[in-house]
């Protein structure tokens, strides 16, 4: 192979026993089988080509780059090498020690994605007990890491069909299990957490249920150690796959041959058992990072257009300029003919390298003469968080020197373009979305929506122009969502090139959430169109911080953390700083089963979001 491997040095260790070097270290977590079942979770790690020690200086960021981005049998992809050189240099020239790492891991069919990521944090385990590591970057297509928690919660004034009868303001016991991450990067920055323990890789099956306790109205529950029968009752089955499991509730249900289903609560509080003993003497126990983690991944996003269907020419989607072209297709099968998207390793590369670019020219002062201010937009839900508090939350990452926030309200998708191009450089987004689209009113003028964008739209729309004639048009007439259609077409016409670059905080549920979840990774619709990834590739983004559940929270501590740090993506651990730290949150200490209810489903909200980007980044160079 055609890369050369240097020792790089850490720093010596606290204790008397002697460092490992990273060499060291990414050979003993090369080929790697934690599980002993023949299937290499790490295939190796190994330094790139440029790599060279370093003295560290802020602390040492692992960037783990995929093997597959940096060539092939025929050889390096130079271009893709030269630019993460010039990454490494700019991360050095502001004080940091990077540690570029080639990194190949498995990629099958098997669903083990969790058990790779244990292997991966096994690793960066070691790197941390060695040197200053301060966090890791992931170049190119990693596995994830799912959550599954199940709680026990009460709920009152419930009406509604149990065990087949109708109920009305009833109070019922619900255990109930969800995921609430698809992908959680949690488990890699939390170093000293338990998460090993709470790997399966499934398929699993658990049994929630919603019951109507079988003693006298009025009687207390449910309190720890109350044991009863309850004869009314729905259950259903939840099947999970690769997952991390968080059983925060402790208790056991069985069922007699009559159907009768007996409940033993042996405490009311829940286990935490994802939680190292540190992080359960918080006054809201729950999990800490010791490292921050984001990623940089292009291959969920870098698509190209085909054709699901005969057209009238035989010919793509796309026209001898390579932009979108009105495709003639045979009127009888017209309404059945669509254009789809289809994954492409030549422009994933190209995304990446346009990431790169964009990212060495911000931090070498391109954006120096835009104005430096925070912006917010909201869609048409006034139920949503205004636009001003959020661009308030934001402005206090820099409250002497951010100008005046640019708010947009009421946004349908004319009024979010118009933002989108308005320079800023910390956007905050309230809208509904998911883990492809972000919801705003379709445009009441597609014409000059289209012309706004640039032209031509990323997007196909059939019509009948005549008994012999149906066409695929591009427009944007009928679309109301902010996705990849619309971040392609703005990208491809370089219609933001006067916006400069931005760091985002999405408000939406599901952000960062994944498309088909239930398969491996590295499946090629794992992931399909990802909607913060999106952003970050299309839409002049640098890191964008999102959650990945359906949710109503804004990360505490955001403004006071990016301040003292000047740096996005230390927003995440602040978040699960502010939270570990707030009792009102512990629903240990809840004075009664309803507000334990609301403290369980808010005490762990934080595990729901992740940082996608360049974690070394700063707000303003």
């Amino acid at each position: 192979m055609w890369w050369v491997v240097v020792g790089v040095m850490g720093l010596a260790s606290q204790s008397a026993v002697a460092a490992e070097t990273l060499e060291t270290l990414m050979v003993k977590h090369s080929n790697v089988d934690i599980n002993n079942d023949g299937v290499k979770e790490i295939n190796w790690l190994r330094p790139l080509s440029f790599e060279v020690p370093e003295v560290p200086k802020k602390g040492v960021v692992v960037v783990l780059v995929e093997s597959r981005l940096l060539g092939t049998s025929r050889g390096p992809d130079t271009t893709v090498i030269n630019s993460l050189s010039v990454l490494r240099q700019d991360m050095v020239n502001e004080g940091f020690s990077p540690r570029f790492i080639e990194a190949s891991v498995y990629a099958g069919a098997i669903h083990q994605d969790g058990r790779t990521v244990l292997a991966l944090r096994r690793f960066l385990k070691d790197v941390r007990a060695n040197m200053a590591l301060k966090g890791c970057v992931l170049v190119g297509d990693f596995p994830d890491a799912s959550l599954v928690r199940r709680v026990m919660l009460k709920d009152e004034h419930v009406t509604k069909v149990i065990g087949g009868t109708q109920v009305t303001n009833a109070e019922t016991l619900t255990i109930v299990s969800e995921q609430i991450a698809v992908r959680a990067d949690l488990v890699l920055s939390d170093l000293d957490g338990n998460w090993e323990a709470l790997y399966e890789q499934g398929p699993r099956v658990i049994k929630d249920i919603e019951l109507l306790p079988g003693f006298i109205e009025g009687t207390p529950f449910p309190y720890s150690g109350q044991s009863f029968v309850s004869y009314q009752y729905n259950t259903w089955e939840a099947t999970y796959a690769d997952f991390f499991y968080i059983g925060d509730e402790s208790t056991t249900v069985t069922y007699n041959l009559a159907g009768d289903a007996f409940v033993s609560i042996q405490s009311v509080n829940d286990r935490n058992p994802e939680l190292s003993s540190a992080d359960l003497s918080l006054a809201n126990p729950i999990a800490q990072p010791e490292i921050e983690v984001t990623r940089i991944n292009a291959r969920h996003v870098g698509v190209m257009p085909v054709v699901g269907g005969p057209t009238l020419d035989g010919l793509g989607a796309l026209a001898a300029d390579g932009k979108p072209r009105a495709i003639p297709v045979e009127p009888d099968f017209g309404p059945w003919v669509t254009v789809g998207w289809a994954r492409n390793a030549a422009f994933e590369r190209r995304l990446l390298l346009d990431y790169l670019a964009r990212n060495h020219r911000f931090r070498t002062g391109g954006d120096r003469l835009l104005p430096y201010r925070t912006g917010a937009v909201r869609s048409k839900d006034l139920a949503l968080h205004g636009p001003a508090e959020l661009a308030e939350v934001l402005k206090q990452a820099d409250p002497t020197n951010f100008g005046t926030s640019q708010v947009s309200d009421n946004a349908g998708l004319e009024t979010f373009i118009a933002w989108l191009k308005t320079p800023m450089t910390l956007r905050g987004v309230s809208a509904h979305a998911d883990w492809v689209v972000t919801n705003f009113a379709a445009p009441l003028n597609p014409v000059a929506t289209d012309a706004s964008i640039g032209g031509r739209p990323w997007n196909w729309r059939g019509r009948l122009v005549s008994p012999t004639s149906y066409l695929l048009e591009p427009t944007t007439d009928g679309v109301g969502d902010a996705d990849v259609r619309l971040y392609r077409t703005m990208w491809e016409n370089q219609t933001l090139a006067n916006a400069g670059q931005s760091f985002w905080l999405h408000h939406g549920c599901s952000v960062n959430s994944v498309s088909y979840g239930h398969v491996p990774y590295s499946s090629d619709i794992y992931g399909y169109l990802n909607n913060a990834e999106a952003i970050l590739f299309y839409a002049n983004a640098l890191e964008v911080m999102a959650r990945a559940k359906v949710y109503n929270d804004v990360p505490r501590g955001f403004g006071s953390s990016v301040f003292a740090s000047k740096r996005f993506s230390s927003a995440f651990a602040a978040y699960t700083k502010a939270d570990g730290a707030d009792p009102v949150l512990n629903s240990a200490t809840a004075p009664n089963a309803i507000v334990r209810r609301g403290r369980t489903l808010d005490r762990k909200r934080s595990y729901f979001w992740g940082v996608l980007g360049d974690l070394t980044l700063r707000l303003r160079y």
